[in-house]
């Protein structure tokens, strides 16, 4: 009998199981040497096995019927459930032979098959054993040498490791770090059948990995380009086979280095906002300035937005987009199959909380580097993650590199508290700039609006505020008062956010004076120069990525200051943008001796370091949460949460979607809508396009505004009925905007004590 293991295209157990094979092999030629030879009988291992479930009577009783064909095989009992198969795909391994040849680690490979698919497991081994016994057939032929027998040996002997699975059965019998010293073996065994599974699937063979450029191609387009090599990039050049922490200011030439670094390897780089992931990806790409060229057909981006971004790619025609399908580019992103991946943090660090089907994650990063930029732009609680991803990497045999331009000394206690081994430059790289900025710190409740304004005369001034509500605020009182007013935060709906990213790009490379007014997601994630600074104070690390925001490629001679700061306590205690207050008062202190004194480069790096010193932080609640998370992680059981509630606490997820009524009256929008909703008239592809255009309309609020007072009755408590899957909410706010004159709050103004940026 040939037993059928998909429906669409029809397709054998033993057809899927030699497209896994035939993947496997074609992996080792391009990354074998980062496997043990245990390692790798114990993937091909699983991989042979792992579907061998589909043999199931009512499996393959439900197949035919699909297909129409008749089953000629063991009646199904009437209304008997159907177990899933990868809870029986082991019944043909002969687990005591393979503990002979294995030891007891072959359990890695039972479980593995057992939990490849997420599953909901509530069988006793009772119900399991019956089941097999009726309705998995007593052998399987794959080939006229290789005869199989089934068993229940491995439900009963303990060749299952039930700490990772969800059942019941799971008693817990290991310590915390047994688990862990099993898991992270088991990690690689079920992610990578998880990758090849996958991509066996999909039916696209090659989409397991793509071979990287050849070491070299890369890096010697960057040195024709640069002529002369830096001292980061030199450093990072010769420290290829090395996890290093690179600090590096503004111009030294950081993003080269970190090229230099991965060169000829799998990598991902990874940033915290997806502007400053596109801005990244085009410059590499060759898609800004025709810098690299780094070939397209090998480097991605991964967010959220992926399919908005290539969308809008190949509506324009630009380079060869129009050649890829960008759903086939995204399913190949999801396996992480490029050599070079641009993403966020989240797409990859949400394996630290080892959640069933998060484990390709790790199993991939095993052979490859991961490049942290900007470091400093991420909450206590994120640092914990990525401080506890980045051991689990070095464990595996992964590698990583932070380049930052702040890198605060209690990061560095944590990485070696956590016994992560990594180098470090005696001294930061400076940048070919050092006298950038001069300062005057006021204390006050407001900006100086006159002082603002006569600047504006004749320069580019920006001013960046704290909380949307404020930067609301200042925007009304200065529109009237120059020709040139802009605001730009988080409130605008996306495509016109996009264009209001754009136009402050162009401003900035531009011979025009004016205001531009924002909030701190300019901080790290725009190139972007201006000529005089006005902000609020923050705590020292984004207060200097402020302030990388003027005079960000250029000395500065002048004898007035270029960057004013208010400290006008603006968003800053507990709920707030900035809670941690000991930390915002320390930098609140320290900065008093560069006041009215020009605030060199060096003296930057000096700053960061007595702010965070280590011994002066440990009584905060900063460091604390930090400790506390890794503590967490650290003693979290494998499986104990699932993928949905991992990539939720990853992001710490508090945020709605919302659609301004404008935007849900409009007959574009309801036409995306009635497309989205249509799966018999609209294709797969036609509906996801829909669905990122209906995305362009939309802002993320804070969830707490549902039960607030400001948002009771203006935002709707239940998602848009007919797409409610999405969770998209109607917002009856006002959302004043006016795109071609590019002016507007966004939605109607909100108390200046919201603490949203």
């Amino acid at each position: 009998m040939a037993y059928i293991a998909k429906s669409n295209p029809i397709q054998t157990v033993k057809e899927h199981t030699d497209d896994l094979l035939l993947l496997w092999e074609k992996f080792l030629k391009l990354y074998g040497d980062q496997f043990s030879e245990q390692e790798k009988e114990f993937i091909y291992l699983a991989a042979f096995y792992h579907d061998l479930g589909k043999l199931n009577a009512l499996f393959q009783y439900k197949l035919h019927k699909v297909i129409g064909r008749k089953y000629e095989g063991v009646a199904p009992k009437a209304d008997e459930e159907e177990i899933p198969h990868g809870f029986l795909s082991p019944a043909y391994m002969n687990t005591e032979k393979l503990e002979e040849l294995y030891g007891e680690d072959i359990e890695l490979v039972v479980t593995a098959i057992y939990n490849h698919h997420i599953r909901e497991d509530s069988y006793t081994e009772g119900a399991l054993e019956r089941y097999i016994d009726r309705y998995l057939p007593d052998s399987y032929t794959y080939d006229t040498k290789q005869i199989f027998y089934k068993n229940t040996d491995y439900l009963d002997l303990g060749y299952l490791i039930t700490a990772f699975t969800n059942n019941p059965r799971n008693k817990g019998n290991m310590t915390a770090k047994e688990a862990h010293e099993k898991w992270l073996k088991y990690i690689v065994v079920k992610g990578m059948l998880n990758k090849l599974d996958y991509a066996a699937s999909g039916r696209n063979l090659e989409q397991i990995e793509i071979a990287p450029l050849p070491a070299g191609v890369l890096t010697n387009v960057i040195q024709k380009q640069w002529k002369v090599i830096r001292p980061v990039q030199e450093y990072m050049m010769h420290r290829k086979d090395e996890n290093l922490v690179v600090l590096a200011a503004t111009g030294s030439g950081k993003t080269e280095a970190a090229l230099f670094w991965l060169d000829g390897s799998k990598a991902f780089y990874t940033l915290p906002l997806k502007v400053s992931i596109n801005a990244i990806y085009e410059r590499i790409s060759g898609r800004k300035d025709h810098q690299y060229h780094y070939d397209e057909d090998k480097i991605t981006l991964l967010h959220s937005d992926l399919l908005a971004y290539y969308f809008a790619k190949q509506e324009v025609n630009e380079h060869s987009f129009a050649m890829e399908d960008p759903l086939i580019r995204k399913e190949k992103a999801k396996l992480l199959a490029y050599p070079l991946t641009i993403c966020t943090v989240d797409q990859l660090f949400w394996f630290v909380f080892k959640a069933m089907g998060s484990e390709i994650v790790p199993a991939t990063l095993k052979y490859s580097k991961v490049i942290i930029d900007e470091i400093q732009m991420y909450s206590a609680e994120i640092l914990a993650y990525i401080i506890y991803g980045l051991k689990i990497i070095t464990q595996l045999g992964g590698k990583f590199a932070i380049i930052t331009a702040t890198f605060p000394p209690v990061l560095r206690h944590f990485l070696v508290q956590q016994n992560i081994e990594f180098q470090i430059p005696e001294s930061p790289f400076r940048g070919e700039y050092d006298k950038r900025h001069k300062i005057e710190f006021i204390e006050a409740e407001d900006f100086d609006y006159e002082k603002i304004i006569d600047e504006a005369q004749n320069k580019k001034v920006l001013i960046l505020c704290n909380t949307v509500g404020r930067s609301q605020s200042v925007y009304d009182q200065l529109k009237d008062q120059n020709e040139y007013v802009k605001l730009l935060h988080s409130r605008f709906i996306r495509q016109d956010r996009k264009l209001l990213e754009t136009e402050i790009m162009k401003f900035s490379d531009s011979d025009e004076t004016g205001i531009w007014i924002s909030t701190q997601i300019v901080e790290a994630s725009l190139d972007i120069d201006f000529d005089v600074l006005f902000t609020e104070m923050c705590p020292a690390d984004s207060l200097l990525q402020r302030m990388g925001r003027c005079y960000r490629k250029r000395n500065y001679d002048g004898i007035n200051p270029n960057v004013y700061i208010y400290n006008t306590k603006n968003g800053c205690g507990t709920n707030n943008v900035y809670q941690y207050v000991d930390i915002y008062q320390y930098s609140v202190d320290d900065l008093q001796k560069y006041n009215h004194n020009y605030f060199l480069e060096t003296e930057k790096f000096e700053y960061i370091n007595a702010v965070y010193d280590t011994a002066r932080v440990k009584a905060t609640s900063y460091y604390k949460k930090i400790e506390e998370c890794l503590k967490t992680l650290q003693d979290l059981p494998p499986s104990t949460i699932d993928a949905g509630t991992a990539h939720q606490q990853f992001r710490n997820i508090q945020s709605i979607t919302v659609l301004p009524e404008r935007f849900y009256q409009a007959d574009n929008v309801q036409e995306y809508i009635n497309i989205i909703k249509d799966k018999k008239q609209y294709d797969m592809k036609t509906r996801i396009k829909a669905e990122n255009d209906l995305l362009q309309y939309t802002i993320s609020l804070n969830a707490n505004l549902l039960k607030s007072k400001k948002g009771k009755g203006a935002i709707d408590r239940y998602p848009i009925e007919a797409i409610k899957w999405l969770g998209i909410h109607r917002c009856t706010r006002v959302y004043d905007f006016a795109a071609l004159s590019g002016s507007g709050l966004c939605l109607e103004k909100e108390d200046e004590s919201e603490n949203l940026c």
